[in-house]
């Protein structure tokens, strides 16, 4: 076997060598002294401008590696992909459209990952996660986005094990079995400031299985709504005052007050629909009053016992009374026994009428009379006017002070109030 040895390679028609090669194996192109690397063969390609290492295929110029005074370049001439690998297997590729492919052979494949020349980082995991971000040391922002070079939010950790999502306004932080807000991407306090939703930005359903807790401002005061496990029953507690229902304008239309009772503002009540039966007429009405008391008989002239104490209910405009009078100071003169007093003034135009048992003694009413009937608001009075009874006769004729003798008068009766 023959050996040539060569220290140059010169074109017959070059002025000098276009080729050398020095006595370590190095090799250079347009250069005469190629680089020495300890344990490497140089391959050293030199022009005035730069160096070019050209890629054919049937003559047909495919792919290039060049290099300037200030750029370096590696790439296709023709529209084929460039392809990166290891141990002989492709590991990462740049196709024909400038995307960067890794773990796939073709872009938004549905394992890998891409990112292309707009910007859009895709990536895709069969039975995995498509990413990881991971920040060292201390809590604060992990990923940060912003809009045309400016923030608008970011993902972060705080607390060592949360997360917050947000922005400098106003962050969620998510940690154990809690959802709350934060006032930094590092979990700051937040109390009182962040909304669920607006006026015109609502969610829809609410699904909750524990209790919801509504505070002042200032935390002092707390009152709940649940439901609890034990009687499936929803319940609205206070721990300490009631509660007060508005209507539409703000205004309180009803409460439950420290002591459990239902009260309403006056001229607010229960609303009962009308209901009509036969030849009635009937309205809706409010149930708004009711009241429990005593009331003081007066009689219209002289003087009277009043037996214990009188005692009255009105429930709206309906009022129930009872008494036991006796020992009356005038039984001899001829006026009208009247009675005044009432708890409540009746109605105009709607009379009330009732019998009056008379008991435990001895009256003076003519003979052939039948008992005492009474009657509230005759002839517009606002009192109590009484009358006796003869059988078979219409109407009745007015009792006088005179007929009044040893009488015990009780009665209960029900008169209509304004």
């Amino acid at each position: 076997m023959s050996t040539l040895l060569l220290e140059s390679i010169q074109n017959k028609d070059a002025a000098s060598p276009s080729i050398y090669i020095n006595a370590a194996g190095n090799v250079g192109i347009g250069t005469s002294s190629p680089t020495n690397n300890a344990g490497f063969t140089t391959l050293g390609v030199n022009g005035s401008t730069g160096g070019i290492v050209e890629f054919r295929a049937g003559d047909v110029r495919q792919a290039q590696i060049y290099a300037t005074a200030s750029a370096m370049s590696v790439g296709s001439i023709i529209s084929i992909p460039l392809l990166l690998g290891t141990n002989n297997t492709e590991a990462m590729r740049i196709d024909s459209s400038g995307n960067v492919l890794v773990g796939t052979t073709s872009a938004y494949g549905t394992t890998g990952t891409t990112i292309n020349a707009a910007g859009l980082v895709y990536s895709s995991a069969d039975l995995d996660r498509a990413g990881q971000f991971d920040r060292t040391s201390n809590d604060g922002e992990i990923v940060r986005f912003s809009k045309a070079g400016t923030t608008v939010g970011s993902i972060g950790t705080a607390n060592g094990d949360a997360i917050t999502i947000g922005n400098s306004t106003g962050n969620l932080i998510l940690w154990a079995a809690n959802v709350a807000p934060a006032s930094t991407a590092s979990g700051g306090a937040s109390n009182g400031v962040v909304n669920l939703g607006t006026s015109a930005r609502r969610f829809k359903d609410l699904y909750l299985s524990g209790t919801i807790a509504l505070t002042t401002d200032d935390n002092a005061s707390a009152s709940n709504i649940f439901v609890s496990p034990s009687t499936d029953y929803l319940y609205l507690e206070h721990p300490s005052n009631g509660m007060i229902f508005r209507n539409t304008a703000g205004a309180e239309a009803m409460r439950i007050n420290s002591s459990g009772n239902l009260a309403f503002p006056t001229g607010k009540g229960i609303d009962f629909s009308a209901v009509t039966g036969g030849t009635g007429t009937a309205s809706s009405n409010v149930l708004d009053d009711y009241e429990e008391g005593t009331w003081g008989p007066v009689p219209g002239s002289s003087t009277l016992t009043i037996y214990q104490a009188p005692w009255y209910t009105k429930i709206g405009n309906t009022v129930t009374c009872s008494c036991y009078i006796y020992s009356f100071g005038d039984t001899s003169s001829s006026t009208p026994f009247t009675i005044t007093g009432l708890p409540f003034a009746h109605k105009t135009g709607s009379e009330a009428f009732f019998a009056v048992p008379a008991q435990g003694g001895v009256g003076n009413l003519p003979a052939g009379s039948t008992g005492v009937n009474a009657r509230i608001g005759q002839n517009g009075g606002d009192g109590i006017s009484f009358s006796y009874e003869y059988p078979n006769t219409t109407g009745g004729t007015t009792m006088l002070h005179s007929h009044l003798g040893a009488f015990h008068l009780q009665f209960t009766f029900t008169y209509i109030t304004t």
